[in-house]
């Protein structure tokens, strides 16, 4: 199975992830192996980017929501942003050079409990923009760099669909070139 590695959204050290079937004896259908280490685990998948995975006797629902290279993983209460890292050039594309995201979307389906960010805010990386609540769980929703909040698209309250847009972003940059032509 190919390996790929991850590296957190914010900075840091790149991991080495692979996923591997097992036989399906002793009740295992994968093995995770995590910078050489490898785990038994049981991996159900229930739709696309969600499922159940049991980890040395404990079970962790999960919703991964992928965009390009970057993933939000929600497990065991998180939400990691993980980035791909390629060690080989990758073909240019039509998106090269592109900005970031510019939104912020929801890890996993739930209800938005509070919304921090309004439309023409400033944010530093890190800061709250939405909390939510699934499965008994909240989360807050942040981002790993600063920027500015273009327009809020969601609603205290509201029921969300994994990956729906809750935030529209701009960067810094384009906020600034806005302000100084406004």
């Amino acid at each position: 199975m190919a390996t790929i590695k991850l590296r957190p959204a914010a900075g840091g050290d790149a991991t080495s992830v692979s996923l591997e079937r097992a036989d399906q004896k002793h009740g295992v259908s994968h093995y995770a192996v995590i910078d050489g280490k490898r785990q038994p685990v049981e991996l159900e998948l229930l739709g696309t980017g969600e499922g159940w995975l049991r980890v040395g006797g404990r079970v962790q629902p999960f919703f991964c929501h992928r965009e390009g290279d970057q993933l939000q993983l929600w497990l065991a209460g998180r939400v990691h942003a993980v980035e791909i890292v390629h060690d080989t050039p990758q073909r240019a594309s039509a998106e090269a050079g592109a900005p970031r995201s510019e939104v912020l979307t929801a890890p996993m389906p739930g209800a938005v409990l509070r919304v921090l960010a309004t439309a023409g805010k400033r944010f530093k990386a890190h800061e709250p923009l939405v909390i939510m609540e699934s499965m008994k769980m909240e989360l807050t929703l942040s981002l790993p760099h600063a920027g500015r909040v273009r327009k809020v698209a969601c609603e205290v309250g509201e029921l969300v669909e994994l990956g729906a847009v809750l935030v529209e972003l701009e960067e810094e940059a384009a906020a600034l070139a806005a302000a100084a032509h406004a």
